[in-house]
């Protein structure tokens, strides 16, 4: 998938995934690019959102069939996020199967109508600060890819990864 100056190329990770594990068809990967765009145009709209991170398996291009999406949103308001019901309605019906904090994140774990979970992870942008805490690390060193970054907060933790 292109997308925003990077490919992402679905195939089979062969490390930690059990046998018969298929790579995702083309049109779950057409519906993972359309909610990367969708995500991104939502964000370019909100001045409180400061960027947005494809992580995981789709960023690392090894997503299989069982393969979720894992979106960050860094904001300078999270709690407008974190606490409004259904700010992600622009993706359609979705339905919430978990929020949990995760240290000064939020996840908010949602199931389109077509069974396909998508993880939105809320932070505010101190979770960019370098050097990076153990949580942040861990998120980007699995696989990072920004979708949003006008400020280049992503850019720069995710360089700082190789230092």
């Amino acid at each position: 998938m292109d997308f925003v100056g990077f490919t992402v190329t679905p195939t089979i990770f062969d490390a930690g995934f059990e046998a018969g594990l298929l790579v995702p068809s083309e049109q779950r990967t057409s519906a993972v690019e359309r909610i990367c765009r969708a995500v991104a145009d939502w964000a370019s709209s909100r001045p409180d959102v400061c960027a947005v991170a494809l992580v995981g398996s789709w960023a690392r291009g090894a997503a299989t069939t069982a393969s979720d999406l894992d979106l960050v949103i860094l904001s300078d308001a999270p709690l407008l996020l974190t606490q409004r019901e259904r700010w992600w309605e622009f993706l359609g019906d979705a339905e919430v199967i978990r929020t949990q904090a995760w240290g000064i994140a939020v996840e908010h774990r949602l199931r389109l109508p077509s069974g396909f979970e998508v993880e939105f992870t809320i932070a505010p942008r101190k979770w960019t600060d370098v050097p990076l805490d153990p949580g942040t690390r861990r998120v980007l060193s699995d696989g990072a890819r920004f979708l949003f970054d006008p400020e280049r907060l992503l850019e720069r933790a995710i360089a700082s990864l190789e230092s």
